[in-house]
């Protein structure tokens, strides 16, 4: 049976997850690709310009999630969603601040 500290821990991961999803779904150039569900946000950086070239966007955020994991401060793993790939936030982290998910603002 988990903890209280577990289970706050597992909120504050959810609700992280969630206010990423609000800011992805705010910006005008990323898409929140499925429902925010538990600590999991599946989303793709989409600009208008490309939106409807479904290739050029998979490639694009394949290559962003690399960029992303070389960079070391934050990790994402990938999902494949509707044939589309997308990038997969899964937040874990037992101390994290909003600020850290602020990744979406301008």
């Amino acid at each position: 049976m988990p903890s209280k500290a577990d289970s706050s821990t597992s909120a504050g991961d959810a609700a992280l997850a969630r206010y990423l999803g609000e800011l992805v779904e705010e910006h005008p150039d990323f898409e929140l690709m499925t429902p925010v569900g538990l600590s999991i946000c599946c989303f793709r950086y989409a600009p208008p310009a490309l939106r409807g070239r479904e290739q050029e966007l998979d490639r694009l955020n394949e290559r962003l999630m690399g960029a992303i994991q070389a960079d070391g401060r934050a990790y994402c793993s990938n999902a494949v969603l509707g044939g589309r790939f997308c990038l997969r936030a899964c937040i874990v982290n037992s101390a994290p601040r909003p600020s850290t998910s602020s990744c979406c603002s301008g």
